[in-house]
């Protein structure tokens, strides 16, 4: 067996399995933003865009403990300036920076769960639409027979 063929294999390149519906054009969810590799769950989002997301991820997860610590330390900084009003332009900039890059690590590690907790919360309200509805053609065809 090739080494190709046993990494497509095993997939060793995710870190857990991911559950997710997989959608089609017009179901619930399927216009979200979100996408899994672990799925192919594309449908009709850019390829283009779900791969960005998925090699951001994959940059930000591989900054380590203390290259992190740096960023909450250099924020922590610039953020007392700030409140101390002492901030210059250059510094506001790096604070944002600052805040980004921390960010796409929060991302990193809680982004893929946050993604199924939004395709959920789709699901759900796609299913209260469709019972509002399911419930209005009751009503409409009971009082329609009593007319």
């Amino acid at each position: 067996m090739s080494i190709l063929s046993k990494r497509t294999d095993e997939k060793e390149w995710t870190h857990d399995p991911v559950i997710e519906p997989v959608l089609g054009g017009n179901e619930p969810g399927s216009l979200s933003n979100t996408g899994s590799v672990a799925t192919n769950n594309f449908s009709n989002r850019s390829v283009y865009a779900v791969t960005s997301k998925v090699a951001g991820r994959l940059n930000a997860m591989s900054v380590s403990e203390e290259e992190k610590a740096t960023l909450l330390a250099e924020r922590e900084k610039l953020l007392d300036k700030k409140f101390a009003g002492t901030i210059s332009r250059a510094e506001a900039n790096r604070l944002e920076y600052v805040r980004w890059s921390l960010d796409r690590i929060e991302d990193a590690v809680h982004g893929v769960s946050l993604d199924q907790l939004e395709r959920q919360v789709e699901a759900y309200e796609a299913l209260q639409r469709d019972m509002a509805d399911f419930l209005n053609k009751i009503d409409a065809r009971a009082t329609g027979r009593h007319r």
